[in-house]
């Protein structure tokens, strides 16, 4: 299991990562190798360091801010086996927490079983009849994305103005994205929750979005 949280470095840290994500390609093999000769030779796990909650990464001497969202659980009694920083486009830091965890516990059986029919239209039509709204998140942001685009396009390459437009242009993709994984993520668990088995039909989406009329719109449904 995978707990990504919301980092917020300061700017020393942001410089160190910025530079490390800039090197990380000519110096992988030469770091691996060295990590496994330390682990060898002093059984140690280098990379970063995690103690009561509170995450160091290498070269950097304050612990890494981070938002942990899951109330239920301590972030101290967390011990990672792998941590991974990362930064989306628009310029958010995130830092992603592998562990170890025992197997969930299987659902009741609901002795219930339903076929997805999935659209455009609607975004799927059940067996039962029940269908799902296609909640269209690009089409309804489709008006800030172009003008974000635009002012994109009129910016000189290289300048501050067009950073700060490709940013927002950014920004407004991840809102685009997020809203998008969120209804996916609700839409499945739902029907997970209430059926113990569930037949979907096998789409070609590779094939279907070379339909130039249709593409964005399938592609917005994710």
């Amino acid at each position: 299991m995978a707990y990504k949280c919301r980092a917020d470095p300061v700017p020393e840290q942001a410089g160190v990562l910025n530079r490390t994500f800039g090197c990380v390609r000519v110096v992988w093999n030469k770091i691996l190798a060295w990590r496994h000769e330390r682990f060898r030779t002093e059984q140690a796990k280098t990379g970063f360091r995690y103690r009561d909650g509170r995450l160091f990464l290498a070269k950097m001497g304050t612990p890494l801010e981070f938002t942990w969202s899951w109330p239920h659980i301590d972030p101290a009694t967390v011990n990672p086996t792998t941590v991974t920083v990362s930064r989306d486009p628009c310029g958010r830091w995130y830092v992603s927490f592998a562990v170890e965890t025992a197997d969930p516990e299987q659902l009741p059986a609901s002795g219930a079983a339903v076929g997805v029919d999935l659209g455009i239209k609607d975004f799927a039509v059940t067996s039962g009849g029940n269908k799902i709204a296609n909640p269209r998140h690009l089409e309804r942001r489709a008006r800030n994305l172009a003008r974000y685009q635009r002012r994109l396009a009129r910016c000189r390459k290289g300048s501050a103005n067009r950073a700060k437009a490709r940013a927002k242009a950014a920004r407004a993709h991840r809102k685009v994205r997020a809203a998008r994984t969120d209804f996916l993520h609700e839409t499945s668990t739902r029907l997970v929750r209430a059926h113990d088995l569930i037949a979907v039909e096998d789409l070609a989406v590779k094939n279907m979005v070379r339909n130039r009329s249709l593409a964005r719109a399938i592609s917005d449904c994710g």
